[in-house]
């Protein structure tokens, strides 16, 4: 499974979301806060954005006290890396 940044729409939930199967992410930021965890167990890349939207950066942030990001199988980011934050 994949998933892509898409212009204009961000996904926020804060229902229980399944992702078990992502594999791949492209241009996507990851936001986590409160003190939960988001845990993407398969994800092996990700691609910054590559153009889909003119100005766009990604960011990668776990802020609050016990929040965190876990991604333990990324082996790959590919794509420029200017102007983003982890």
């Amino acid at each position: 499974m994949e998933i892509r940044q898409v212009p204009a729409s961000p996904f926020a939930t804060a229902a229980p979301v399944n992702f078990d199967n992502l594999t791949s992410a492209i241009g996507v930021s990851l936001y986590v806060s409160d003190g939960l965890t988001l845990t993407l167990p398969t994800l092996t890349t990700f691609a910054a954005n590559l153009g889909v939207v003119a100005g766009h950066s990604w960011n990668w942030r776990a802020t609050g006290t016990g929040s965190a990001l876990e991604l333990p199988a990324l082996t790959s980011i590919t794509g420029p890396l200017n102007h983003t934050t982890f």
